[in-house]
């Protein structure tokens, strides 16, 4: 807790009111509803085009809700306080791990991986990197805003990574026998 502490604290030593009115909107990018209505577009997407593996991959994305919710209610460790941290967005419920960080990494990865083969070089580079970068700053607005400690990101975007490779192994395998079958 003395690191969390003392990395949240640095990190809100930037603070300043023109990047909290950069950092709410972005935090925004990476919350659970967002991430769903985002799965859903893009699940009902791939299923016009008949890419049905890639709009099942998508609509699994969605599953990051129900794991961080399982996760938070086992560990059941409580947000900030207030009288530690500057607090510039309250949230409710449990703070591990970040269901923010979570939810993007997974969101974020599986599209980045959707379009992974329909882009050239170079454009597989910049999408991997705009969507790094982007769950990496929606981590950081949630240590800036005071609502997660900087483990509880970290700790989201460890569980987002698992979930995101069993989506993507779960849907190469479906890819593949659905190759087998035809």
């Amino acid at each position: 807790m003395p690191l969390d502490l003392a990395v949240s604290r640095a990190v809100q030593s930037a603070h300043a009111p023109w990047l909290d009115s950069f950092a709410v909107p972005l935090t925004f990018l990476g919350a659970p509803g967002t991430v769903i209505i985002f799965a859903f577009a893009g699940t009902v997407r791939f299923l016009i085009l008949r890419r049905t593996v890639t709009a099942l991959a998508l609509a699994l994305t969605a599953s990051s809700l129900p794991v961080s919710n399982l996760l938070k209610a086992i560990v059941a460790r409580p947000r900030p306080d207030e009288d530690l941290v500057r607090v510039v967005v309250p949230a409710a419920g449990e703070s591990f791990p970040s269901g923010h960080a979570l939810g993007s990494l997974v969101f974020y990865g599986c599209l980045c991986a959707a379009f992974w083969g329909e882009l050239p070089r170079h454009g597989r580079i910049i999408a991997a990197w705009a969507a790094a970068l982007l769950v990496v700053a929606i981590g950081w607005t949630r240590v800036y805003l005071g609502v997660h400690w900087t483990s509880d990101v970290l700790g989201g975007w460890l569980a987002g990574a698992l979930l995101l490779s069993c989506i993507l192994s779960f849907s190469s395998r479906f890819r593949g026998l659905a190759k087998w079958r035809t």
